[in-house]
């Protein structure tokens, strides 16, 4: 399907909710599902299983209270059981957030999450560990004597995971912070914290096959924000920082990919008074030389975020959020080559209020891509999930 008929596609499905008798012949290439079970439905990360597709998200139930949510779907985005919730209770009003997935190699998933202590009031990060129907099979609560969120993991090859986000205490701003957890929830690090008295935080984090970590987010500098990579040892202590320069504009880190242990991709959204750009940058840090090998710029609008990247060894694909009014913002997915050289666009939504969160390549080459979808009223918020077929954004 074109571009352009996806465009008219994605629009008349709105008022279209999960149900296995609206399977199409093509369904399988290209569909889009509203999924509407509370009234409001966030989206956080998909994955993609051998029965079709996890989908994680915050739920708000009628009673006021968020959770963190797994849904898991056929291969034409319909339920295939009963969803499952995920988090602390508390007598004041549960506030459980959802963050992270991962399809594990067992048929279970690996959550990341955050709690609300009901007796302190602070945020601690939650991680659970299920089996193939969702079950919890552990859970970890990882506190500090301040607010401490982990925003996104990666796992390691003996199936340990790996963490970034934030640690604030008191008054003082946002640090940087990592951890790590093994297979049975297990401390395997101690809690890393990097950063100063502003607004630092970690949006995303990489293993390296030697074992060392790699760390993006952003750093704020005298009211501007800077994107930046660190990089640890193999026993995940601090080893450098390489602050992006500003040049201008407050720039976040939001997705990193490693070419190899010193050359990596980094993908980040650019603002100024004028509006903001999708950055993607080809990133050398090794143990002499930290530069910037080439930069570009992406977007149709006078505001785009970008959100996630994937590489496949003949091209790039970026997942961003493209606004054109607060009534008109749409999911987009850019296609570049190897170098930054934009090929291709779609647009997913137009029109609409979509908001891109992330995307995976699926069994057919095509693309999942998870969003959350505001509509007009209270109590408007549902999940969109949207699968296309090969070259979707060439």
């Amino acid at each position: 399907m074109k571009n352009s008929l996806f465009k008219i596609l994605i629009g008349s499905l709105f008022v279209l909710s999960c149900d296995k008798d609206d399977i199409s012949q093509t369904q399988a290439d290209e569909f889009v599902k509203f999924y509407t079970y509370y009234p409001e439905f966030t989206a956080a990360d998909v994955a993609v299983t051998p029965q079709g597709y996890a989908v994680l998200g915050t739920a708000k139930t009628i009673d006021d209270a968020t959770w963190i949510c797994l849904l898991r779907t056929d291969e034409y985005g319909n339920s295939t059981d009963s969803v499952r919730l995920y988090g602390i209770s508390d007598e004041n009003g549960a506030d459980n957030r959802a963050y992270c997935l991962r399809a594990m190699s067992d048929g279970g998933f690996a959550i990341l999450g955050s709690v609300r202590n009901p007796n302190t009031g602070l945020r601690s990060v939650y991680f659970v560990r299920t089996n193939s129907a969702g079950d919890i099979v552990w859970t970890k609560t990882i506190s500090r004597d301040g607010d401490v969120e982990a925003c996104f993991f990666d796992v390691s090859s003996t199936e340990s995971f790996y963490m970034t986000g934030y640690y604030k205490s008191g008054s003082d701003g946002r640090e940087i912070w990592w951890f790590g957890l093994d297979s049975q929830g297990n401390d395997i690090r101690n809690q890393r914290v990097y950063g100063f008295t502003s607004d630092d935080e970690g949006t995303h984090l990489q293993i390296l096959p030697d074992g060392r970590l790699v760390i993006t987010g952003y750093i704020t500098r005298a009211s501007t924000t800077k994107a930046f990579i660190i990089k640890t040892d193999e026993n995940t202590v601090f080893e450098a920082l390489f602050e992006l320069p500003a040049g201008g504009v407050s720039e976040t880190g939001n997705c990193l990919f490693p070419l190899n242990n010193d050359h990596y991709l980094l993908l980040g959204t650019a603002a100024s008074a004028s509006g903001s750009q999708m950055t993607l940058k080809s990133i050398l840090m090794s143990n002499t030389t930290q530069e910037i090998e080439w930069s570009k710029n992406y977007g149709s609008s006078v505001n785009e975020s970008g959100g996630c990247l994937l590489h496949d060894n003949r091209a790039i694909y970026i997942l961003g959020t493209t606004t054109l009014s607060s009534s008109n913002t749409s999911i987009s997915l850019t296609t570049t080559d190897l170098t930054g050289n934009q090929s291709g666009r779609a647009e997913f939504g137009l029109g609409s209020r979509l908001f891109a969160k992330s995307f995976k390549r699926t069994t057919d080459n095509g693309f999942i891509i998870l969003g959350t979808n505001i509509h007009a009223g209270p109590n408007n918020t549902s999940i969109a999930l949207i699968k296309t077929r090969e070259g979707a954004g060439l």
